[in-house]
């Protein structure tokens, strides 16, 4: 995922910074370092693929490994 995708997939799904961070569990911080690509320091930011895998489920609202959805399938 570049910081590019990062982006286009926080605006698809409506969030603001604050908001991809909460949904994420990440700071802030770490959200515009994604974006960037770069940290602060200069370094680069690559986004992890664990990273990349949340937004995926996030966006196809696919619920935590574990979590009973059975009700909500009908």
């Amino acid at each position: 995922m570049t910081p590019d995708d990062f982006k286009a997939w926080r605006e698809a799904m409506r969030l603001t910074q604050d908001g991809a961070a909460t949904a994420l569990g990440l700071s802030n911080a770490t959200i515009q370092n994604y974006e960037r690509g770069r940290r602060l320091d200069g370094k680069p930011a690559p986004i992890p693929r664990t990273t990349a895998l949340a937004c995926g489920a996030l966006f196809h609202r696919i619920a935590p490994w574990g979590e009973d959805r059975r009700s909500e399938r009908g």
